[in-house]
């Protein structure tokens, strides 16, 4: 004997409850109807389930670039520093967005942003996350890194973005490397990638800039 109920969220088909059993009509139709009705409970917490997933979504993620919310980004870097062994952060920001909102209007400079916000996610990958920092200025955090490897990651953002940008335009960014002998104050690192960016744009931009510490702090 054999009982096959679907689960059914929003219309669509998840999944299927099956009961078996090696007695043939052993099942009654009451029992059918029961189970039927325990699965639809257990459907409406399932899709209860994924609506708070996407709303969860919704606020972690910026609506434009598809990148996670500066709100997301804080948490996971500042979870980073007490975990990880090491981590970069990459502070980034467009050179001449304005003239590019000027000259192409906004809706192709959101699609700039769109751009870069796609080549990060692909270059990055699932070594660490990408953020949208706020405006033009988007932002790399990846824990467990070597400074090498940090600086090498963050010029190559520098160098592809101009290749795959449509108008072309490049970015400045200002990078910070930590490691757990000296963990780093969560405000501290925001601060310093951000005086590093700063030093990056006054020195010329679109180049990436590391932090040192003879550099004068921007406020």
């Amino acid at each position: 004997s054999i009982m096959a109920i679907p689960m059914i969220v929003e219309e669509r088909i998840n999944g299927f409850s099956i009961v078996l059993h090696e007695d043939p009509y052993f099942f009654s139709f009451d029992s059918f109807k029961l189970m039927q009705s325990l699965i639809h409970h257990s459907s409406l917490a399932i899709s209860n389930s994924i609506l708070r997933n996407r709303l969860q979504e919704m606020v972690d993620r910026d609506h434009l670039t598809k990148l996670y919310a500066r709100r997301f980004s804080d948490s996971y870097v500042e979870q980073s520093i007490q975990q990880d062994d090491s981590g970069m952060f990459l502070l980034i920001d467009i050179d001449n967005f304005k003239k590019v909102n000027d000259t192409y209007g906004h809706q192709v400079g959101d699609e700039v942003l769109v751009q870069i916000g796609s080549v990060l996610q692909r270059e990055i990958g699932t070594r660490g996350i990408c953020s949208r920092w706020g405006g033009e200025e988007l932002a790399v955090y990846i824990p467990n890194i070597l400074d090498h490897e940090a600086i090498k990651i963050a010029q190559m953002v520098v160098d592809i973005v101009p290749q795959t940008t449509s108008p072309s335009v490049t970015i400045s960014a200002g990078l910070i490397t930590w490691h757990k002998q000296v963990r780093p104050d969560f405000q501290e690192i925001f601060l310093h990638a951000d005086t590093a960016l700063y030093n990056a744009k006054r020195s010329g931009k679109n180049r990436v800039c590391l932090f040192e510490e003879s550099m004068e702090l921007q406020y």
